[in-house]
């Protein structure tokens, strides 16, 4: 198992478990652990939110300081890391819907049903949540949000936008014309995979908007993810594959394995995605370098979502009747 420290990270319930998890309705049972590369997939994890705190409707997220996650009541929450501790309240059913959100700058973000971006500082929302701007084409759709640093960024119909957190007046920044990927981030740039005259490609464009967008690279990609140095991608294949922000001619592979894959995350150390399909992912771990060996497994199968920080890895263990378990387990 992996032991070297990592990026992000949130808190305990003492409730542990060593190679399996427990099930809080009180069904302790092993659950089948698939053959992998990991000497052991289980061992150290923890239930972090059980019943009494709320199951998680869908996702988790963590920003290093808070652990974050839309509860299975359509509340917004998060807590401190380590410890789980003071547990904030974001949105409510019936308030602020939040069906797409992102927390980047000691700030968190989401979107409602009618289409409206708010935000509020991680620590809690001094009253009422600040809206940032209303765009009425993310209506009832499932809001692919952004953050860094300040500024929220999200794809309308018509073209990619930002704002600041406190608002931004009666219209949002743009950062890119007719574009509309989710973008993510290195340095002063913004990135986003997008289609051009039918071909996929991976496309650019300073953050601010002070420069048109260009095509980045072009390929079969379904996913990308972003270091300082570095672009990471998932092609039609599902290989994993990189190249370095300066550019390359030939991309180098990562990871050769043909599995469903989603979701790429990353840490210091290297990259994190799950496996599998809706609701019935394996969490997989390839340092930078590559896995010609086999990418390592992290966690096994029903995970739905995940997050991880610079001790953790946390993850959404979905369950029957809606809603999942967070699980922790040191990396």
């Amino acid at each position: 198992m992996k032991t070297q420290a990592l990026l992000l990270s949130c808190g305990a319930l003492a409730i542990a478990c060593a190679g399996h998890a427990i099930d809080l309705d009180h069904n302790d049972s092993p659950q089948s652990v698939p053959t992998s590369s990991s000497n052991d997939a289980g061992a150290g994890d923890v239930v972090l939110l059980d019943r009494s705190k709320n199951l998680l409707a869908s996702f988790v997220a963590s920003d290093g300081t808070r652990l974050y996650w839309l509860d299975i009541q359509g509340e917004l929450q998060s807590c401190v890391e380590p410890a789980c501790d003071g547990i904030v309240t974001y949105t409510r059913v019936g308030a602020y819907l939040g069906i797409g959100f992102v927390a980047a700058g000691g700030h968190i973000y989401w979107a409602d049903v009618d289409g409206s971006i708010y935000s509020c500082p991680s620590s809690g929302c001094a009253g009422a949540p600040t809206k940032v701007v209303d765009d009425p084409t993310l209506a009832a759709t499932v809001v692919p949000l952004s953050a860094d640093g300040d500024y929220v960024y999200w794809p309308s119909a018509r073209d990619l936008y930002r704002c600041f957190a406190a608002g931004c007046g009666p219209t949002p920044e743009v950062v890119a014309h007719g574009e509309s990927g989710k973008p993510a981030f290195a340095g002063t740039n913004a990135y986003w995979l997008a289609t051009v005259d039918g071909v996929r490609a991976i496309r650019n464009a300073p953050k601010d908007g002070s420069a048109p967008a260009q095509t980045f690279l072009s390929g079969n990609f379904t996913s990308i993810a972003t270091t300082a140095e570095d672009i990471f991608w998932l092609d039609s294949s599902n290989h994993v594959l990189r190249c370095p922000l300066t550019g390359c001619d030939t991309p180098a592979l990562v990871d050769d394995s043909t599995g469903e894959k989603d979701a790429l995350q990353f840490d210091e150390l290297g990259l994190y995605w799950l496996e599998g399909y809706l609701d019935m992912g394996e969490i997989h771990y390839c340092p930078f370098s590559g896995c010609s060996s086999g990418s390592e497994l992290l966690a096994p199968t029903h995970v739905q979502s995940f997050a991880v920080d610079s001790t953790y890895l946390y993850w959404v263990e979905t369950r029957s009747g809606g809603g999942g378990l967070v699980h922790r387990r040191p990396k």
